[in-house]
């Protein structure tokens, strides 16, 4: 037996982005936060949004192509979720964060400000990307890490634990930088592990 949807598409609609266009949806009963009669954000079509669990998209913010928001994940503010982006479990993407490609983003990870999270990278787990960050390629960012600044990871580079990458700081190829390592100011890590007792030399 199918569920009782939670929620509509409207007749409010922009178009976006090579002639996209998306509905302000609005949802027909209570669930989380959400209560019946109130609007969200913009989707393309019900496949952006699942109508089971929390989930839900907020304010102005959009979800199009074949991205898809389920479980008890958030989008909200004006951030854009598109391509084939997945975010689920109780993951929040919000301000003007922007995630595309083939990325996946789960557990109880945020990505916020203007952060950028694409190709076909992960962040899971407690992970916080967030101002200009960017996470891409193959690139994986979980566990308590925090990605923040103008940093960038990408390649098949992997943040986890509790490391820290900040500043203009750089992470790429196969590196690994995990425990509490941080790496900031204008630091390039790529293809060696980084642990506990790392810190960038010119603090």
């Amino acid at each position: 037996m199918l569920s009782e949807k939670k929620y509509e598409l409207t007749d409010e609609t922009i178009v976006v982005r090579n002639d996209h266009v998306l509905h302000r949806i609005r949802a027909l009963r209570d669930f989380g936060s959400v209560k019946a009669g109130d609007l969200g954000g913009f989707i393309e079509a019900e496949r952006n949004l699942s109508q089971n669990g929390t989930c839900w998209v907020f304010d102005e913010a959009w979800v199009l192509e074949k991205a898809r928001i389920s479980d008890d994940a958030i989008v909200s503010d004006k951030a854009i979720v598109s391509g084939n982006a997945d975010v689920y479990e109780s993951a929040k993407v919000f301000d003007r964060a922007e995630i595309y490609g083939y990325t996946d983003v789960f557990g109880i990870s945020k990505i916020f400000g203007h952060a950028r999270v694409y190709g076909e990278s992960s962040v899971f787990g407690m992970a916080h990307v967030f101002d200009n960050a960017e996470v891409h390629g193959w690139a994986k960012v979980f566990g308590g890490a925090t990605i923040f600044g103008n940093a960038e990871i990408s390649e098949s580079a992997m943040v986890f634990d509790e490391a820290c990458v900040s500043d203009d700081a750089k992470v790429t190829g196969c590196a690994r930088v995990f425990f509490f390592s941080q790496i900031r100011n204008h630091d390039v890590i790529s293809g060696m592990d980084v642990r506990a007792d790392f810190l960038s030399d010119n603090i």
